[in-house]
């Protein structure tokens, strides 16, 4: 890993100067801190990584679209919008527990 980190790196370094600003600050600035990040989870062996069964809940925004638009497509058909909300509900539970442990 620390092999391929600094070709990486050498390499956008090389480059830095053909890169729009933007790309640049992120590259040269943010990147680093990932590739360490990375490497960290890499040889942590409690990681969730390794973990086959592992399945993140989505973000809250993506949550709320997801269950506004269970909720119009319910409405629509008239007979199952009582179902979608308590699939938002369970869903939103399984998500609390992942969180506690």
């Amino acid at each position: 890993m620390q092999t391929m980190r600094k070709q990486l790196l050498g390499k956008f370094r090389a480059e830095k100067d053909k890169m729009p600003p933007e790309k640049r600050a992120l590259v040269l600035t943010h990147f680093p801190r990932f590739l360490s990040l990375l490497e960290e989870e890499i040889y942590d062996n409690n990681s969730p990584i390794w973990d086959l069964d592992f399945r993140q809940a989505p973000p809250p925004h993506v949550q709320q679209m997801a269950a506004k638009s269970s909720d119009s497509s319910g409405a629509d058909s008239g007979c199952g919008a009582g179902l979608s909300s308590s699939s938002a509900a369970a869903a939103k539970k399984r998500s609390s527990d992942d969180d506690d442990g």
